[in-house]
């Protein structure tokens, strides 16, 4: 008798293996508190540890801006490279630690919130307990990121009152102008090797020479020492208008203000903030005299050609020429 033998079949079960969320962390601090509060390299560790652990979850990376502000985005390189691969479609989750980290005026953040959205990138803000998930919690992302347009604000002010306490005793904030060093008292001293053409700039100038002129001996003289420092023309008209070549130190030059989608942005003060000057705080370079000569030079343009002084004082006597400062 035969019999046939029957095989049985194995059937194996093939699980598709669920994909992995591919995560990033955003962290930011400011200012020295905030750094003292909270490590920033503990921070971007923390979440790599984090990230790394969770089985269901791979890193991308570990964004991080260290001594930026959240007013604006323009600066933080580290928020738009994280912006740039989520609009490249390598990013799906983002932690942050809050709001604040995030951004501190409400239309960037929102803005960049919705941005999020529409990439199908998910956000947590784990401080506020908030999930961009959740369509429901844009009115509390807007609330949340008022306030901290508030706050930063609030320190603004305080920033600025600390300033003004220091002013009213005699000693200015701010870099020192070229030309000069700061010592531990905060004295300005004259640093010669710039101070020197400070002064050969505004020689030139009274001497009827234009900008190109001038500049092209400044350039001679970096070239001479070997400083690498290349002169242009905006520099060089910065220069010759700068009030701190008369020995007075003069607050509030230019002031910050917030500018709806753009953030901070720096313009000339008109009055909007009050003003210190403090006379005689530093040895001068040129006096009040020929300071004011020039820069009526330079409102009126006189410096861009010679021809204007050709006209009015004859003939404008090569660069190479002028005494030397």
């Amino acid at each position: 008798m035969i019999q046939k033998i029957e095989h049985r079949k194995t059937v194996k079960k093939i699980t598709a293996e669920k994909p992995k969320i591919r995560a990033a962390a955003y962290c930011r601090v400011s200012t020295a508190q905030e750094l003292q509060e909270d490590s920033f390299d503990l921070q971007m560790e923390t979440y790599r540890k984090r990230i790394k652990s969770n089985p269901d979850l791979t890193l991308v990376d570990v964004y991080g801006d260290l001594g930026r502000s959240g007013t604006q985005i323009k600066g933080r390189n580290e928020f738009q490279r994280m912006m740039k691969d989520c609009r490249d479609g390598k990013i799906d989750l983002i932690y942050c630690k809050s709001i604040s980290r995030f951004g501190r005026n409400m239309e960037n953040v929102l803005a960049s919130i919705r941005e999020l959205q529409k990439l199908y990138v998910r956000v947590i803000f784990e401080k506020e307990g908030l999930d961009t998930k959740d369509q429901q919690s844009e009115i509390i992302f807007g609330i949340m990121a008022t306030i901290a347009e508030e706050e930063s604000r609030s320190i603004a002010e305080n920033l600025h009152w600390g300033r003004k306490a220091r002013l009213k005793k005699g000693r200015p904030y701010g870099e020192v102008s070229y030309g000069y060093r700061e010592k531990k008292d905060h004295t300005w001293v004259i640093y010669e090797p710039e101070a020197e053409r400070v002064r050969t700039a505004f020689r030139m100038a009274l001497d009827h020479h234009n900008y190109t002129e001038i500049r092209m001996a400044l350039q001679e003289m970096e070239d001479r020492d070997g400083t690498g420092r290349t002169w242009i023309q905006s520099t060089l008209q910065y220069l010759l208008v700068n009030p701190y070549y008369t020995g007075s130190y003069i607050s509030n030059k230019t002031i910050e203000t917030v500018v709806g989608g753009k953030g901070k942005v720096r313009r000339d003060n008109s009055g909007e903030r009050g003003q210190f000057i403090i006379e005689n705080h530093h040895e001068p370079l040129i006096s009040k005299e020929d300071f004011e000569t020039v820069e009526e030079l330079v409102k009126t343009k006189a410096l861009f050609t010679p021809r204007n002084w050709r006209k009015l004082h004859g003939k404008c006597t090569d660069q190479k020429t002028a005494e030397p400062a």
